[in-house]
């Protein structure tokens, strides 16, 4: 997920990640004037208790209200007197010892104003491109970092593109993220950027690559790691920053002839 330019802006506005919502289409359904209402679904459509709701304007930093959802998912918020706010929001998910915020989808991605009639119902999703980001390359699902061992590669240096021949093989290992069951993910990486795999739902994995037919060694490269390369090895993706203030998602991973 290329976030970081998402995630610095909005954690000077309200120290988090934002997605937006829109005021519905049909006037007389989405509830009362100067309010924002709607639900909060996990990714199986139930109820989503205690998810961090806000609304937040695109004009002023630091002007917005916020509030989290109740045991069956509702919520409910005044519009502050502000002109053009958007609505988002988030959840605090403990996944293997990690903490992880993530990011929910709204329904209706639109700014609204405190004379509009609004709902938004937002729904936890493990892939998909983020709703109303103008970030390229911004999903839900979580980002590879790939690294080359320079010294051990099975194409010739500097041909970026030999590296998109590359395949990755995700084998979830226990659960996803949700507490779902996984399915297994293959995935090259390419142009403009073939240095990145995008939007693979957030779990443990066992992860293998091969480069036309040839298996290739896997280690983790995240900074600090001093893992050994091996035909394969079990993956997790890490949420760099502060869980208070969200961060891209992202799984770091060498590979070597």
């Amino acid at each position: 997920m290329k976030k970081s330019i998402v995630f610095l802006m909005l954690s000077v506005i309200f120290s988090a990640g934002c997605v937006s919502c829109e005021k519905s289409k049909n006037a007389e359904s989405a509830g009362e004037t100067g309010y924002v209402s709607g639900k909060v679904a996990n990714t199986l459509g139930q109820p989503m208790a205690g998810a961090q709701v806000y609304i937040s304007s695109d004009v002023f930093f630091n002007s917005g209200v916020q509030t989290t959802s109740d045991a069956g998912g509702n919520y409910k918020m005044a519009i502050p007197s502000i002109n053009s706010l958007r609505a988002f929001a988030r959840t605090l998910v403990t996944y293997n010892g990690r903490q992880y915020l993530v990011y929910l989808d709204p329904d209706h991605p639109q700014s609204f104003t405190s004379q509009d009639k609004v709902t938004c119902n937002f729904r936890w999703k493990l892939t998909g491109t983020v709703a109303g980001s103008t970030v390229p390359g911004d999903y839900y699902g979580g980002t590879v970092a790939i690294y080359a061992d320079a010294s051990h590669l099975p194409f010739p240096a500097g041909d970026l593109a030999a590296q998109g021949n590359i395949e990755f093989k995700f084998e979830p290992v226990g659960p996803l993220i949700d507490g779902s069951v996984g399915q297994t993910v293959t995935a090259h990486a390419g142009p403009p950027n073939y240095s990145y795999l995008y939007d693979i739902p957030i779990g443990k994995y066992k992860v293998s690559a091969t480069y036309q037919g040839q298996a290739l060694k896997i280690r983790n490269n995240r900074q600090g790691s001093s893992d050994s390369f091996g035909s394969s090895k079990e993956l997790e993706f890490v949420q760099e920053g502060s869980t208070a203030n969200g961060g891209p998602i992202t799984m770091y991973l060498e590979f070597s002839k």
